[in-house]
């Protein structure tokens, strides 16, 4: 039995390992009998083992995970193919995510001469949301008395916006609104800064900021007393105060009263 290829028209007596067509010749010669029988003989490619994800399930936004697959079988470029999600695989398998959720990919090997092509069962890969911190960016106030103001500043490692509420002393030794601290009394300010995630980042831990608030400083207006003789009637003295407080007089000697 001779085997002859239709490409190269090369005859060989062992059966053929490449897929292709064939066209067999089967030659009977002997005292009594001779011939020949012609016919064709059709090698389909192979399948391949079976094609298999080797790396992990689940990623972390922003992060990036490196697919391997194991299996397939001959020379056919292996390729890549998101079914859902928010991500992207490059062409040596490095898979990127723009969204927490799920991310479904497939590998795919192509055929080559002797093997069909094959393609991997589904892998769902799970994007976990990706961790945020927060940081106080703005100065203490060095001197935070009544009347005076101070901008809170917090910085997100998720360039998020934070969320600033008072949580001791609220309208006793300071209050917010739009932003802007104002100080009221002497006391302890603490704020609080919180930022609560969304579909791609965590909750932060909540971080504070504990402000003193001291006194105002105050001063007083004593205006000169005009000259009075001893039997004059009572005068005021009219002594006022710029934070706009009661006053208490007190003399020394015996030769007035108050």
């Amino acid at each position: 039995v001779l085997f002859r290829s239709g490409g190269d028209g090369q005859s060989v007596t062992t059966p053929p390992t490449n897929a292709g067509m064939y066209s067999v010749v089967a030659t009977v010669s002997e005292a009594n009998y001779e011939g020949s029988a012609f016919a064709t003989l059709l090698v389909d490619r192979a399948d391949q083992t079976p094609l298999k994800f080797a790396n992990g399930t689940s990623a972390q936004y922003g992060s990036t995970l490196q697919l391997v697959v194991i299996g397939g079988s001959g020379s056919g470029a292996l390729t890549y193919r998101v079914r859902s999600g928010k991500c992207a695989i490059s062409a040596i398998g490095l898979l990127t995510n723009t969204g927490a959720g799920s991310c479904v990919i497939r590998a795919i090997k192509a055929a080559s001469a002797n093997h069909v092509a094959a393609t991997s069962e589904d892998l769902t890969v799970t994007v976990k949301k990706q961790d945020q911190t927060l940081e106080w960016v703005s100065m203490l106030p060095s001197s935070p008395i009544a009347g005076s103001s101070y901008i809170p500043g917090v910085r997100s490692s998720a360039d998020l916006t934070a969320i600033i509420s008072i949580t001791t002393g609220e309208n006793t030794a300071c209050s917010i609104k739009q932003g802007v601290v104002t100080f009221l009394n002497k006391g302890d300010c603490v704020l609080n800064a919180r930022q609560n995630g969304n579909t791609n980042f965590n909750a932060a831990t909540p971080i504070t900021q504990t402000i003193k608030v001291g006194s105002l400083n105050q001063t007083i207006t004593f205006p000169q007393p005009d000259e009075h003789k001893i039997g004059d009637v009572a005068f005021e003295l009219g002594a006022s105060s710029s934070s706009g407080l009661g006053l208490s007089y007190s003399v020394s000697g015996s030769a007035c009263t108050v």
